[in-house]
């Protein structure tokens, strides 16, 4: 599979600048300014972001499980649970798929 320029302009920003263009896009382009991110990346291919400065709502508004596919693409995941946020574990949470998003369009947003 060829590698378009779009992926090609992607891996070539910053570590820092990848993660900020994912974090925009978490928020669908209204990130939460003035807050602290944390970002968690021990498993392959899994990136974990959580805002954590706001101090308003709950941990699962604020948190998202982004899927690298090496393809120019990734996938986006929201936790939901069976309980409420105060209760909340990984025995009563999981990882709920709601959007794709490609290089290109992150990309075009850094522009």
């Amino acid at each position: 599979m060829a590698v378009s320029s779009n992926e090609n302009d992607f891996d070539g920003l910053s570590q820092d600048t990848q993660l900020a263009l994912l974090v925009i896009t978490m928020f669908d382009g209204r990130p939460f300014m003035g807050t602290h991110y944390a970002v968690y990346m021990g498993t392959p291919s899994v990136i974990v972001i959580d805002d954590y400065g706001e101090e308003i709502g709950d941990w699962m508004d604020h948190s998202v499980r982004i899927l690298d596919n090496h393809n120019g693409t990734f996938n986006f995941y929201q936790p939901v649970s069976s309980t409420d946020n105060a209760d909340a574990n990984a025995s009563n949470t999981q990882w709920k798929y709601y959007k794709t998003v490609n290089v290109q369009d992150l990309v075009s947003s850094y522009d």
